[in-house]
């Protein structure tokens, strides 16, 4: 029943529940887990599933308060290690999507520390996978970029998998965060072939991820670079993912662009716009950035400056730079 659950969970919870008329089966699955009382380790497993769902529709509260439900409930269950690593990294991502920076870094450490102890170097690569955007926010660049290649050259090296496009994902923000986007969109150019093989266009998680950070390249460079999609193509992508999170950003990225055409009453709405697509899936990160960019509109210092700080206290080393990594040129046009 064990093996059942680890095989069949994923399923249900991810692909199940985010295919339209089958969602219904995924929400029943979790809830026959729920109600085998027998056996604690039932009851941890749903919420793990859960958890996962919750990702998948980019509800990062929900998804983090299962995941860590599941860790409790199995901490004490010889047998789901593998069950812990996997709620660990669905609660990684959910504080990394939402921008809680520092927390991740905390979360991804502890339990890597057990991998290591456990000689768990799947644990590790599944932890490390998320490291690399809270690294980068915390300013360190030359040991993300360490990092995200040993990731590259220790898992899987002849053949692309699920961490293969988070460490280009880290390469590729270092490559802006150094001020070099031409080799960022020449790492994304490169590597779609390969990442379109794999199936990550075909899975909300990744689709999501590349082209929100294709959007963020094209943008850093002020037009689209060989091999890169169009910035509209990518945002019009964005916008037809059916969740907050995408349409957020997707409506960020566009207030930016407004500021830059000198648009400031469309921006203002589109500000508005994403903070509340942003606050209603919980990124609290980019819902600081839209009220800073805001607060610049506005002339209100005090506003401004309080945004800076809470992003700050989320993470980021330096406000200003990581800015320009989500919102390129925005504060420059304010």
């Amino acid at each position: 029943m064990r093996d059942g659950s680890r095989a069949a969970g994923p399923l249900a919870a991810f692909v199940l529940g985010n295919v339209p008329g089958l969602k219904g089966t995924a929400r029943r699955w979790v809830e026959a887990m729920d109600a085998l009382d027998d056996e604690p380790y039932f009851k941890g497993v749903s919420h793990l599933w859960r958890a996962l769902k919750a990702l998948g529709t980019s509800e990062l509260g929900v998804a983090l308060t299962a995941a860590v439900e599941a860790m409790d409930r199995l901490q004490t269950d010889p047998r789901a290690s593998w069950e812990r690593v996997q709620a660990a990294s669905y609660a990684a991502r959910a504080l990394i999507n939402r921008g809680h920076y520092h927390s991740a870094l905390a979360l991804i450490e502890a339990h890597a520390i057990d991998a290591d102890l456990r000689g768990d170097l799947g644990a590790k690569i599944a932890l490390d996978t998320y490291r690399p955007m809270a690294s980068l926010a915390a300013g360190r660049v030359a040991e993300t970029r360490a990092n995200c290649q040993w990731l590259l050259d220790t898992w899987l090296p002849d053949r692309y998998a699920p961490h293969t496009f988070y460490a280009l994902r880290g390469l590729v923000i270092a490559d802006l965060m150094d001020g070099d986007a031409a080799s960022a969109a020449a790492r994304i150019a490169s590597s779609r072939k390969a990442f379109t093989k794999a199936g990550g266009y075909r899975f909300p998680f990744s689709r999501f991820d590349h082209d929100l950070l294709e959007a963020r390249v094209v943008m850093a460079l002020d037009r689209a670079a060989p091999g890169t999609w169009p910035l509209e193509r990518l945002l019009s992508r964005l916008e037809a993912l059916p969740n907050d999170e995408a349409r957020g950003h997707a409506k960020l990225l566009r207030a930016t662009l407004c500021l830059e055409q000198g648009k400031y009453d469309e921006a203002r709405a589109l500000l508005a716009r994403a903070s509340a697509h942003l606050e209603r899936c919980e990124v609290d990160l980019e819902g600081e950035a839209a009220r800073w960019l805001w607060a610049r509109l506005e002339r209100s210092d005090e506003a401004a400056a309080s945004a800076r700080m809470k992003m700050q206290r989320l993470g980021v080393a330096d406000p200003e730079r990581w800015m320009e990594i989500i919102v390129p040129g925005a504060l420059a046009a304010t």
